[in-house]
């Protein structure tokens, strides 16, 4: 899950009172040796299934809807990068507090991140695609995440996959 969802009590009371019946069906499996029923068990999954799909809908709308916005900047500035962090907005302010940090390291790449500019996300995909370009790296440019580097304040480690 990618986002914060509402769930409606009906909902949440389905999912609460489906797993409690799963838990105790999985007690009595236990205790009594008898064999599970698939059919029973695969209600209960429908059940779930049925109680989060409002959940599933929000959390399938907010990727769609990053996912488009980081393909729209990736097209504009023709990176070859590709976002693949869908827990934050595009616009959105990024949630490292320090307001020092000038560098983002990549492998044994450092590049400056503009002071005056590194308050979006959008920001760090401009840091983070200049230094798998400079990298040479044309596998791992998936980005996935950013972490303060703990022996410098001031640098942004950024972690990528393929």
């Amino acid at each position: 899950m990618t986002i914060d969802v509402t769930l409606k009590g009906k909902d949440f009371d389905e999912i609460h009172n489906t797993l409690c019946e799963m838990n105790n069906l999985v007690s009595d499996i236990l205790d009594t040796g008898h064999r599970l029923e698939s059919k029973t068990l695969e209600k209960m999954m429908k059940r779930i299934r049925k109680a989060l799909k409002d959940a599933y809908t929000q959390d399938d709308t907010h990727v769609t809807k990053v996912g488009l916005q980081f393909d729209a900047i990736k097209k504009q500035f023709n990176y070859k990068s590709i976002w693949s962090i869908y827990e934050v907005d595009l616009l959105d302010r990024h949630t490292f507090k320090q307001d020092n940090l000038t560098k983002l390291k990549y492998q044994d790449i450092t590049v400056d991140i503009d002071s005056n500019i590194h308050r979006t996300w959008c920001d760090l995909y401009a840091a983070a695609e200049r230094a798998i370009i400079k990298s040479g790296d044309e596998h791992y440019i998936y980005i996935e995440g950013f972490a303060v580097n703990p022996d410098d304040s001031s640098e942004l480690i950024l972690s990528t996959g393929s």
